[in-house]
């Protein structure tokens, strides 16, 4: 559950049910929640960052690697280049 569902959730409670008070347990259990799922929002968040920096590191190019390169015909003969 994202920080975003657990507060409409919580804003539905509180509608359906008309309650004016919380009890210190209710208190409590709203509390750790909310803890929990920012929690785990912030450890996603930061996954999906770590994703990125570990992606880019794999996919750079290769400064060093050079341009294929296109093997030569010998133009009298057909085939690659004679030594002539």
């Amino acid at each position: 559950m994202t920080p975003e569902q657990f507060c409409y959730w919580l804003q539905g409670f509180f509608e359906l049910t008309r309650a004016k008070k919380l009890t210190t347990q209710q208190v409590a259990d709203i509390q750790s929640h909310l803890e929990t799922v920012f929690a785990a929002a912030s450890t996603t968040a930061l996954q999906r960052e770590l994703e990125k920096i570990h992606t880019f590191e794999k996919v750079k190019p290769n400064k060093t690697k050079h341009a294929r390169e296109e093997p030569t015909y010998c133009s009298r003969l057909g085939e690659r280049k004679c030594s002539s």
